[in-house]
């Protein structure tokens, strides 16, 4: 088996917070759109006429996603059920809260995109290593994952007759210790190994 010519038509994405929950959140995600931080440069000129390269600190990376349909509850189990919606996390709120009023809680977040041509593990309500953070087998992989990461944003959309959220996740390049927060992870034809479980620290 040897890589695709391109990845299309099917994506997996789980979304872990810092207690240890994780969603599989595929299931109700209609678009994925990364932008990574840009990692600029200033040209700086001297007095005699020479140029030096300013480096400018690596900026945060975005994760947007488009959900459908759109609710409160993140899921009702610790790992793996379906998500209903999106907007509790962003109110602070409890990942199996149906109702509550907007609090100062901000949680971090850890969210998994991978494509694969494998058999992705299926979430049995125990395992917080299924779904796009599980072991693919044998297999072509490209997976991006994002560590500790604050929810932004959370829209909810009704403009085409139909409710839809667009959700922004933020993740610094960096933890105060200098330690990376984003990890890329490519197989062809072997195995990607599982995220393991998230705890609010980096990979």
């Amino acid at each position: 088996m040897t890589m695709p010519e391109q990845w299309t038509e099917v994506a997996y994405v789980a979304i872990s917070d810092e207690s240890g929950n994780q969603y599989q959140y595929g299931t109700i995600t209609d678009t994925i759109d990364i932008a990574w931080g840009a990692r600029d440069i200033e040209s700086i000129a001297t007095i005699s006429a020479g140029r030096v390269t300013k480096f400018i600190p690596e900026e945060v990376t975005e994760i947007k996603l488009e959900l459908f349909p759109v609710g409160i509850k993140s899921g009702t189990a610790a790992y793996g059920v379906a998500p209903d919606g999106i907007h509790g996390w962003f109110m602070g709120l409890a990942p199996t809260a149906t109702d509550g009023i907007v609090q100062f809680t901000r949680k971090k977040f850890r969210v998994a995109v991978l494509w694969t041509t494998g058999t992705v593990p299926t979430p049995d309500g125990t395992d917080d290593n299924a779904g796009a953070a599980g072991k693919i087998e044998s297999a072509s992989s490209l997976r991006f994952s994002f560590w500790n990461c604050y929810l932004t944003t959370s829209t909810a959309d009704f403009t085409d007759d139909i409710l839809k959220a667009a959700c922004i996740f933020k993740c610094p390049p960096y933890d105060r210790a200098g330690s990376g927060l984003i990890k890329a992870e490519e197989k062809d034809a072997s195995d990607l190994d599982a995220l393991g479980s998230y705890d609010g620290t980096h990979p």
